[in-house]
């Protein structure tokens, strides 16, 4: 039986790698193949003999090719849609294809999935997309043929190594808050200070004091009390500077309410969420948003319910286009359906433009947050809001 999920270089493949590290040739990885064809009861050995990939449901031509400059290893990545596909398919093999430099087409790797991925048949509405990773170690790098990374998926794993690389700034030469505080405790004793002008205080006899009615130089104060109840001018705005109380509690101003609908969780129409033709949503389906436009960030969370408990394998789509206008990137984990599991599995949404597609199991997804550390919500960046 095959190793599963692991890529395996064919014979021709390892004949072409031989002869690119020999200067003999140069190679380009042409195309990456996602097709039904079983080959999971094929040895290893079976599988390095093996020439071609039959059926080829869908093809990627001149997958993104990129070399990791840390372990040295080439990747190849291909993005494929089901939007060519009349049927649904279970993509059992992926196949890797290479061409030397003289055009000749050969296949150089192939992966073998126990846990096919489903592609359902195009509804001509909402794409469906699955990503796929070949990795290759060739000790001439100069000889290999690089694409453009720029639109390549982020996956899961880019994010970790990239928030992985991030700089930790070097804190040790700063008192933490305790330290100061003790710091400071220390010094009250031989903090200065300057005597008040005797003649600048307000004593409680003499010219200034406060025994009956309040004077300043025998002249009485006004009191509140003799204030008149209507003496804020109504004709002109005020500013109140120092804030302004009701019953002593302070009063929102227009800033303060426009803050907080900035930084609110918004539900999502339900009309913008839609389940596979003949299925509908229940009325506890509810997803919220938050937008955070100065990182250009939309967060996420909620739940998706259908009315039908026994919906298996249902895609439901997610329309974000009446927030944002396109969005970047996705991590939007989520417990649904994953692979062939009938059974609820940690998963991400897949993207395609402003949409996100769940396939709930038992008719229910939930939108959830990495744990950990450095566990996160939900989100997708966006370009600009609409």
């Amino acid at each position: 039986m095959a190793t599963p999920n692991v890529g395996i270089l064919t014979t021709t493949g390892k004949a072409l790698i031989d002869k690119v590290n020999s200067g003999q040739a140069k190679i380009s990885f042409s195309k990456v193949v996602f097709s039904s064809m079983d080959n999971s009861q094929l040895s290893d050995t079976q599988i390095k003999a093996l020439t071609a990939i039959a059926p080829q449901e869908v093809v990627v031509s001149s997958p993104q090719t990129t070399l990791d400059t840390n372990s040295g290893e080439t990747r190849i990545r291909a993005t494929g849609t089901n939007e060519k596909l009349a049927d649904g398919v279970y993509v059992k093999t992926y196949g890797v294809f290479a061409k030397d430099d003289t055009g000749n087409e050969i296949l150089y790797g192939v992966t073998v999935s126990p846990n096919p991925n489903y592609f359902p048949a195009y509804d001509g509405v909402t794409p469906q997309a699955v990503t796929y990773s070949y990795k290759t170690v060739i000790q001439e790098t100069s000889n290999i043929t690089m694409t453009n990374s720029n639109d390549v998926y982020v996956s899961q794993e880019d994010l970790t190594e990239a928030i992985a690389k991030i700089p930790q700034p070097d804190l040790s030469g700063y008192d933490k808050t305790d330290d100061v505080d003790k710091k400071l405790q220390n010094k009250q004793d031989k903090l200065g200070f300057t005597a008040a002008d005797d003649s600048k205080v307000v004593h409680n006899s003499g010219a200034n004091n406060f025994d009956t009615v309040p004077t300043v130089n025998n002249n009485p104060l006004l009191l509140a009390s003799s204030l008149p109840s209507d003496l804020a001018r109504k004709s002109q705005q005020t500013n109140f500077t120092a804030g302004l109380q009701s019953g002593g509690v302070d009063v929102a101003t227009a800033a303060d309410l426009k803050s907080v609908e900035a930084s609110a969780w918004r539900e999502l129409d339900t009309k913008y969420i839609t389940p596979a033709s003949g299925y509908t949503l229940a009325p506890s389906t509810s997803i919220l948003y938050k937008i955070d436009d100065s990182n250009h960030t939309l967060y996420l969370s909620g739940s998706i319910v259908l009315t039908d408990n026994n919906a298996y394998k249902v895609p439901v789509t997610v329309q974000l286009g009446s927030i944002i206008k396109s969005m970047l990137t996705s991590v939007v984990p989520y417990l649904g359906y994953a692979n062939s599991n009938s059974t609820w599995a940690f998963v991400f949404a897949s993207q395609s433009s402003t949409n996100l597609t769940f396939i709930p199991v038992s008719g229910v997804a939930s939108i959830a947050a990495t744990t950990g550390t450095e566990g996160y919500l939900a989100f997708v960046t966006y370009d600009e809001l609409v």
